[in-house]
């Protein structure tokens, strides 16, 4: 697969039909080989586009959470605590620890294999 300026190519295409239209068929744009040609400028602008993948990666910032915690008698109380969160370096869309295991930020779709933190 290959990465091409659409663009370019529709503004190649409406030229090179506009100039066959013009010198060959003599402006007759009923004609079956410029209408052929003009279809494909429909094709080409309704062609999916793939953008280039942004290698990019997880800031992790602390965040106060509330941390249930055990004494020694087994009794369970709240403490507040830092943990980890991921926010993602292209959308900033933050994440808990379980996105240090992801390898797409699932909302922008950039891939994190850059380094953390610079």
């Amino acid at each position: 697969m290959r990465l091409v300026d659409a663009d370019e190519i529709i503004k190649k295409q409406r030229d090179l039909a506009r100039r066959t239209c013009d010198e060959v068929y003599a402006n007759d744009w009923h004609n079956p080989v410029i209408l052929g040609m003009a279809s494909m400028y429909g094709i080409v602008a309704d062609a999916p586009t793939i953008d280039p993948v942004k290698h990019e990666h997880w800031i992790i910032n602390k965040a106060e959470r509330y941390l249930p915690t055990t004494d020694e008698n087994g009794n369970v109380d709240i403490e507040v605590g830092l943990v980890d969160q991921y926010e993602c370096s292209v959308c900033h869309k933050e994440y808990g620890l379980l996105a240090r295991e992801w390898s797409y930020c699932p909302n922008c779709g950039a891939k994190m294999d850059g380094d953390n933190n610079g």
